[in-house]
């Protein structure tokens, strides 16, 4: 229609050149004023179907957490509530696409799904809130993003998440600078007492445990950034200070990479002496009683371990044997 009426002049020099062009003076609302209310009436569908389609998503959602349990039984209980008002919906008689002013049957209904579905909402985000009160680690909290997904757009509910949005690179840099006196403690105690000395799990022996603990650190810091494609509000991350963040995380990420190798180095250089000297002694040795006990040295047992759990000679391509 605009399209045309733009080219009314060309038409009449062409076809009527005598002739003045008459241009259409008619409002578009006089041809187009249906068409109009239909597709506001396609928009308004459309948002119903799209607040369908998010509730329908709390179906899967499971929280974790000391309170995972109840707060997923009233995630459950607002899913089972929206099922039954948008069957409702689904019933309705009349046709909902027909524009015509007389049929105020829609608006009613409309009205009434509106007000039933953001009361459900509130709910929603007050359990959404607790749930963020339960992440203390940067990594809880990036899955609970990722795991409640384009919900967290919702108007009412991203009102009420926002401050907890805000507090992600608060959490993070909390992590970053544990991660790093966790580290300055294991140097210095190594620096002072030896590899030996490192606070790792039992079943380790010191140099397995000591790159085992470097590994679960690095772990830590890096492993919710891998995540972020795959969230939503990722673009937190490309602020100033999410920038400033996340150099600070792939700097200490080199720190522990330099750690590791040198420990690695370490052992290698260590471990054929160790093992050619307490392979020389006897199996066996005979106590004063007469009974006959294992010559194995503890020392031999550690490089045997560590030689069993990391094989490789680089430290980016070591495998589990």
């Amino acid at each position: 229609f605009k399209e045309y009426r733009e080219k009314l002049p060309s038409f009449s020099a062409r076809f009527s050149p005598e002739k003045n062009p008459i241009y259409w003076t008619f409002r578009s609302k006089d041809i187009f004023e249906r068409f109009d209310k239909f597709m506001e009436r396609l928009y308004v569908v459309r948002d119903i179907f799209d607040t369908a389609n998010e509730f329908f998503k709390l179906e899967k959602i499971e929280l974790g957490g000391l309170k995972g349990r109840n707060l997923s039984r009233g995630i459950q209980e607002i899913y089972n509530e929206f099922k039954n008002i948008y069957a409702k919906w689904s019933q309705i008689q009349f046709d909902t696409l027909d524009p015509t002013p007389t049929v105020n049957y829609f608006d009613k209904e409309r009205k009434e799904f509106q007000e039933e579905s953001e009361t459900l909402e509130r709910r929603l985000s007050a359990i959404l809130v607790q749930a963020f009160d339960e992440c203390y680690t940067m990594e809880s909290l990036i899955k609970l993003i990722e795991v409640c997904g384009s919900l967290l757009q919702r108007p009412i509910i991203f009102n009420e998440i926002k401050d907890k949005l805000d507090n992600i690179l608060e959490l993070y840099n909390d992590d970053l600078d544990l991660v790093k006196k966790v580290y300055d403690e294991g140097v210095d105690s190594m620096n002072i007492g030896g590899i030996e000395t490192l606070k790792v799990d039992k079943s380790f022996p010191p140099y397995t445990g000591a790159l085992t603990w470097i590994k679960k650190m690095k772990h830590r810091i890096s492993k919710p950034t891998e995540d972020l494609p795959n969230i939503e509000f990722k673009e937190i991350f490309e602020t100033e200070e999410g920038k400033y963040t996340m150099d600070k995380m792939k700097e200490m990420c080199d720190i522990l990479d330099v750690l590791d190798k040198d420990i690695f180095n370490q052992w290698k250089a260590k471990v054929p002496d160790e093992i050619n000297v307490n392979m020389r002694k006897f199996l066996l040795k005979s106590l004063d009683d007469g009974l006959l006990e294992l010559n194995f040295d503890a020392a031999l047992v550690a490089a045997l371990k560590d030689c069993l759990l990391y094989t490789s000679p680089s430290p980016r391509d070591r495998q589990k044997s």
